[in-house]
């Protein structure tokens, strides 16, 4: 089955905190309609690519707040800090909270 995206057909390929809002707006214009199609992952391959994400990401930005990382990833505040959490021997948090940065520890 093929779909395109139309006036009234709108396609997602992953969730977001504001889907929900998405969703209902959508649907109150003309009657529209949103099929989902996206692949599922296992846990162990969303969570490897999620951590890799998260050190890139600070390698690019040491100062990035943990609420940027949840913005850039679209993933709960609370996910982020787990995930930084299991990290902790790969990623941790220097200085004041204001003024540190982030440092990701070399693989010796």
């Amino acid at each position: 089955m093929t779909f395109a995206e139309t006036e009234t057909t709108e396609l997602k390929q992953k969730f977001s905190d504001s889907l929900p809002k998405e969703i209902v707006a959508f649907l109150n214009t003309d009657g529209g309609t949103i099929p989902f199609a996206f692949e599922l992952e296992s846990e162990p391959q969303r969570d490897s690519k999620i951590r890799e994400k998260i050190i890139n990401e600070i390698k690019k930005n040491p100062k990035i707040t943990k609420e940027d990382l949840s913005k850039k990833f679209e993933l709960s505040l609370s996910t982020i800090k787990r995930k930084l959490s299991e990290m902790k021997d790969i990623v941790y948090f220097e200085g004041a909270s204001k003024s540190g940065h982030w440092v990701v520890k070399d693989n010796e």
